[in-house]
């Protein structure tokens, strides 16, 4: 009776297949999960598209606070990079399915979680898990350097001295430009998007975003295995669980 349950386990995700539209592989689907589109985020993007788009807000945030201080107006100037406080939060941020709520952090450490699914993925092609790991090694610098600008925007309110103040705010700007546009060797969420270009372009067969259906027809049991769990659309039949 075991062998018999083990045999229905290893032929039913190739039978399914065999009777539908061939499943993309885990690793294409965590890549869509960075890049494509995520159940909890707002408007469901991609969790590494919604991580530049907030990287865009802070660059803003930063500049304009700059200029502010530039200008002699220390309290606006402040005012502006305490929004980098709540832009950048923290990997705790609260990103509940009820109500997504994204800071920085959080939207690209969960990123950076999904490219290593795909790189550590059993179906990832020898390409995808070289290309994918050397980008994931390099984002803990982009997250420290977004964790040294939330404490500073935090410590700012604290700060008397304009001097200090004009350092700080200036730090600020230096410091999300780093994160959003790199140079001088720093690594950033541009190269990080070009990598990601480069490596997908390399993939054989070629990478193609997966269909929302498979993006969100996945679970994650507590031990770390992946599940199909969607359903035809055609027959309205469950694929039900089962390893890819």
């Amino acid at each position: 009776m075991k062998t018999i349950f083990k045999t229905i386990l290893i032929l039913t995700p190739l039978l399914l297949v065999g009777c539908a539209t061939k499943l993309p592989s885990f690793a294409h689907v965590h890549v869509g999960h960075a890049l494509s589109a995520w159940p909890a985020t707002p408007k469901k993007q991609g969790l590494f598209t919604l991580a530049e788009e907030l990287a865009v807000e802070c660059t803003k945030a930063s500049i304009k606070a700059s200029e502010l201080a530039e200008q002699g107006r220390y309290d606006e100037a402040i005012a502006e990079s305490s929004k980098l406080v709540s832009l950048i939060g923290t990997a705790d941020s609260n990103h509940s399915d009820e109500k997504a709520h994204y800071s920085f952090i959080s939207a690209f450490t969960h990123a950076s979680d999904h490219l290593r699914f795909s790189a550590e993925s059993n179906d990832a092609t020898p390409n995808l898990t070289s290309g994918l790991t050397k980008i994931v090694s390099q984002t803990d610098e982009i997250i420290s350097r977004a964790k040294v600008i939330h404490q500073l925007a935090s410590a700012l309110n604290s700060i008397n001295d304009k001097s200090t103040i004009d350092d700080a705010i200036q730090q600020l700007r230096i410091l999300t430009v780093q994160n959003l546009e790199g140079g001088d060797g720093h690594y950033s969420l541009k190269e990080m998007r070009n990598d990601l270009a480069d490596t997908l372009a390399r993939e054989d067969p070629p990478y193609t975003a997966p269909e929302k259906k498979y993006l969100f027809g996945v679970v994650r049991l507590p031990d770390g295995t992946w599940f199909w769990n969607f359903k035809n659309s055609e027959s309205n039949k469950s694929y039900g669980r089962y390893t890819y």
